[in-house]
């Protein structure tokens, strides 16, 4: 199957996911990412703002925004398949929302400087709609997070996503960037 075809077939099917359902999701995968973050100690952690029936990472950001030795980054869509991660705090940042509906960094945030993504130990927790056993990872299509992470490829790129997505086989292309961890609500996979 195709896709474009694949991603509006996930994406009616997220849809049929309860609000209910979604936030106890958003829960258990945020104790999973607790756990592994405490074990590990990232100096960056990027990560999103949920959009539509996405996972919340709301449950995660007061215990990192406690622990003020990682340092927090949300994306901004600058273009072209070009997106750069901002500084951000949730209680010192403003957050706006760009031409998608989606809360970004406010244009006074500071930018991650590219030598910290390259020579620091930072994880990037990734929105998903489906990840298949090998690690490939089925996005909206924009190209945002694989133009990103080609360009920073020893950045841990850990998907997130609700169990029923996690799949036996995704088409991949050569430009799509592999995922090294998977977190359902269910599971942890390391590829």
């Amino acid at each position: 199957m195709h896709k474009k075809s694949l991603r509006k077939d996930f994406l009616a099917q997220r849809q049929r996911i309860s609000s209910n359902e979604i936030e106890k999701a958003s829960l258990h995968i945020a104790q999973k990412l607790i756990y592994l973050i405490n074990q590990n100690s990232p100096q960056y952690l990027l990560l999103y703002s949920a959009f539509g029936h996405e996972i919340s990472l709301s449950p995660l950001l007061s215990v990192l925004d406690e622990n003020k030795k990682i340092i927090l980054g949300l994306p901004k869509i600058e273009g072209g398949r070009v997106m750069h991660f901002y500084i951000w705090s949730p209680h010192k940042n403003r957050l706006v929302k760009n031409k998608m509906g989606i809360l970004e960094p406010d244009p006074l945030s500071d930018i991650i400087p590219s030598e910290d993504l390259i020579n620091s130990d930072v994880w990037a927790i990734t929105p998903a709609l489906a990840v298949d056993k090998k690690g490939v990872r089925l996005g909206y299509g924009g190209g945002y997070y694989d133009t990103f992470f080609a360009k920073y490829p020893s950045i841990k790129k850990i998907a997130v996503m609700h169990h029923s997505f996690a799949v036996e086989s995704l088409p991949s292309e050569q430009h799509d960037i592999m995922m090294d961890m998977l977190v359902t609500d269910r599971e942890v996979l390391i590829y």
